[in-house]
């Protein structure tokens, strides 16, 4: 872990990251009279801007780290001191240190023992997807040789810090913005611009270490973390018990069965300067078992052509679709598994035995508690498909 470049002694660490539009994030606890961190309190509250970065390894037998991997890089946002401090509110429980952090992070409270170093710094901020959302657009970009790809690169350019990669995106985010179409942004955020620009294109925007990608979502062809549980096996004649068996701590499998009905989604396109309606496209996703009154979403957007309803109406299909199955696990942590990664779940002998998208992945590391990942993946059942067509 370093600050600017330094390397920091920390006590523990969190990080959150996301697989949809929400920014990356982080909070360390530092020992704050630590005679050997180079930073010292005073150093701390002079700062105004501080650049982290956290990375985890595995060290073999002779305690050397063959590979490091970056979790997140990014800018601090709050920096909270506690000259007197007592332990951590986390016991050790994933839950609990999640539910602090959610109010304003891994807070100290008195029923714990006292800090050895006598005192807390605690430091928490997001990537640099952070600092789009907190910029806003108000512009309208129009027609000629500008496209897509141009406005998401004129947005970034409110991040210095951020490099464009667009080098995995679909031929169309390089389409021209036409004379109709036109893209006119309101009281939006950055990131909120960008996303909505990946999505349109069944893409997703991503911010990785320093650099701002627009890419297809994860596939099962770049290879599945396995996730395996078997359940136990009660006695029966001459069969033995067998306990349960598997890699996750804890797992949990839940289904949306109104999700599961289907989803139709209808996109109307107009000319705003008209009130003309060029054209109107709806995405089916259906199943096997589907029923007959799926669920209905719509959306009403200007000077989009037949061929961008059509795609827009999938990509928001697609997207609804997989909010049909969840899971969440804990598991011992492990760099393998990263939030651009598909996971496999095996062993339950149900229809949960599937590959899902990582929707959220937790590190959690302690100086004595060790290191332990939580994970929220999700997708549709295999055997839905979603069809497009005009109206």
């Amino acid at each position: 872990m370093t600050a600017n470049g330094a390397e920091l002694r920390f006590t523990r660490f969190q990080v959150i990251q996301n697989g949809h539009d929400a920014a990356d994030s982080f909070q360390v606890e530092l020992p704050r009279n630590d005679p050997q961190a180079p930073h010292d309190a005073k150093w701390w509250s002079e700062q105004t801007e501080v650049e982290v970065e956290i990375s985890v390894g595995f060290a073999d037998d002779d305690g050397k780290v063959g590979k490091w991997t970056s979790l997140i890089i990014g800018p601090v946002d709050a920096i909270a001191d506690a000259p007197i401090s007592f332990g951590t509110h986390s016991g050790g429980s994933t839950g609990s240190a999640r539910a602090n952090v959610g109010r304003g992070g891994m807070v100290a409270h008195e029923g714990g023992p006292a800090h050895p170093m006598g005192g807390v710094l605690t430091i928490r901020g997001r990537d640099y997807s952070g600092q789009l959302i907190a910029s806003g657009v108000s512009a309208e970009y129009v027609s000629g040789k500008l496209t897509s790809a141009d406005v998401v690169k004129k947005i970034a350019e409110k991040v210095p810090q951020l490099k464009v990669d667009l080098s995995e995106a679909s031929d169309s985010v390089g389409d021209p913005v036409s004379s109709v179409e036109g893209r006119l942004f309101l009281k939006r955020s950055a990131w909120d611009v960008i996303t909505s620009i990946a999505e349109h294109d069944g893409m997703r925007a991503i911010v990785r270490g320093k650099t701002l990608k627009i890419a297809p979502g994860p596939s099962s062809d770049d290879g599945a973390f396995e996730l395996f549980f078997r359940p136990p096996v009660p006695a029966s004649g001459n069969a033995e018990f067998k306990p349960s068996s598997g890699n996750v701590i804890t797992l949990r499998m839940a289904r949306n069965l109104m999700i599961a009905k289907g989803v139709d989604h209808f996109v109307q396109a107009y000319d705003s300067k008209t009130g003309k309606k060029p054209s109107r496209a709806v995405a089916k996703s259906r199943g096997a078992k589907s029923a007959s009154t799926p669920m209905t979403y719509s959306d009403n957007i200007p000077g989009m052509t037949k061929a961008q309803t059509k795609k827009h109406a999938k990509s928001r299909a697609d997207r609804n679709s997989k909010f049909e199955r969840d899971i969440e696990f804990q598991i011992p942590g492990d760099a393998a598994l990263t939030i651009d990664r598909m996971v496999r779940l095996s062993g339950t002998g149900t229809a949960y035995d599937q590959d899902y998208e990582m929707d959220q992945l937790t590190h959690f590391f302690g100086v004595t508690e060790g290191y332990r990942m939580e994970g929220r993946a999700k997708n549709r059942s295999p055997d839905v498909k979603i069809e497009v067509s005009e109206q």
